[in-house]
């Protein structure tokens, strides 16, 4: 179902090429039952596309939670910010750091997406570039443009995801004076 909802045009060419060899066999033959299997290959492409259309695969899910939860962080609305996340201890870590700021700005960009092979239940490792204009609410800067490299972890627990562990740093990898302390026992990224 994957490539289907992720791949519609790639999954639509291929079946509009077996249309166009059954009906061009057709064409040759004259045999009625080429005819209809060209026609009802033709008929799959818009039910493929209405499909894909449909289904939101588990990368499609962890993509909008977090163009959702950027967009959160913007309205400055700390608990919707904060309902992505499943962990307790990171969401208290969270409370925390959020409120320092006044974010004028929020955009994701960048966003790689890998899912950890074998893990039960399911993780994912979230990288992405967030770029940020944040005013610090003690006065120290005021609408400062700061680039932002975030790593999230995602636990899919029935079939919602969750940050378990985040982190946030400069774009070249290095901790700073905004990085939030790592939390002990916490799978590190």
């Amino acid at each position: 179902m994957t490539i289907l909802a992720e791949h519609p045009l790639l999954l639509s060419l291929m079946v509009g090429m077996l249309a166009g060899g059954t009906l061009y066999a057709w064409l040759q033959s004259g045999k009625k039952s080429l005819a209809i299997a060209g026609f009802a290959f033709l008929a799959l492409i818009p039910i493929i596309w209405l499909i894909a259309t449909e289904l939101e695969t588990d990368r499609e899910h962890i993509e909008r939670l977090v163009y959702e939860t950027a967009q959160a962080v913007q309205d400055n609305d700390h608990v919707r910010a904060v309902l992505v996340i499943g962990d307790e201890d990171t969401k208290r870590k969270a409370l925390a750091e959020l409120p320092k700021y006044e974010f004028d700005r929020v955009k994701a960009s960048s966003i790689t997406i890998d899912f950890v092979p074998g893990s039960n239940p399911p993780l994912a490792d979230v990288d992405l570039i967030a770029s940020v204009v944040a005013s610090d609410k003690a006065g120290r800067f005021q609408n400062m443009r700061v680039p932002r490299k975030i790593l999230l972890t995602f636990e899919k627990t029935g079939d919602q995801w969750k940050v378990i562990d985040y982190n946030h740093m400069q774009i070249g990898g290095q901790a700073d004076a905004f990085s939030p302390p790592t939390i002990s026992g916490q799978r590190s990224n």
